[in-house]
């Protein structure tokens, strides 16, 4: 019987690796898309996969500056498998055009320039006070202080304990929803 252990790889947190064994991570495949954006891998080892455009700057002879672009969700190639991906095409155009500060004595070399689009997060927020007030009022000390989390579980499986839940959960209800619309 193999012994597995817990290890954070880059396959996701729920996957195990061989305890003992040599760990090989073939993680980096590169190739070079068309005029028209057409790319290929010939042969990739059948594992669980992420493909993504990564653009390079020059910096000087011996650096360079990566900066990653689109990626895909990772997805999961079985042996003998052809897999289809679109890198990018979603979402909308944004354009722009980059004004050098009247400051400048020189004209800037825009190469160099990293522009980026950061999507702004949703806010949600929920009233601290009647959180504190539900506590309070529903929540009682001896499980609020309790440190053995055992104890404090078997309470939530209780009639009050899954009210509290309730509460808690309609009480918070906007912010989660924000925070998971902001999570997608």
């Amino acid at each position: 019987m193999r012994r597995f252990r817990k290890k954070e790889s880059p396959f996701g947190k729920d996957k195990f690796l061989p305890a003992g064994e040599p760990t090989v991570f073939p993680f980096l495949y590169e190739t070079t898309a068309d005029e028209s954006g057409k790319f290929s891998f010939e042969r990739v080892p059948a594992s669980i996969v992420q493909v993504a455009r990564t653009v390079f700057f020059n910096v000087n002879e011996r650096s360079r500056m990566v900066s990653p672009s689109h990626s895909t969700d990772r997805f999961e190639l079985k042996p003998g498998e052809t897999a289809t991906v679109t890198l990018g095409g979603v979402g909308r155009p944004v354009t722009g055009q980059l004004v050098p500060s009247q400051e400048f004595e020189i004209a800037p070399y825009w190469t160099f320039s990293h522009i980026t689009c950061v999507p702004v997060l949703e806010k949600a927020e929920f009233s601290r006070e009647a959180y504190q007030e539900l506590r309070e009022r529903m929540l009682p000390k001896e499980v609020e202080q309790e440190q053995d989390q055992m104890k404090r579980a078997t309470w939530f499986e209780t009639e009050d304990g899954k009210k509290w839940s309730d509460a808690y959960n309609e009480l918070t209800k906007d912010y989660q929803e924000a925070d998971e619309r902001n999570e997608a």
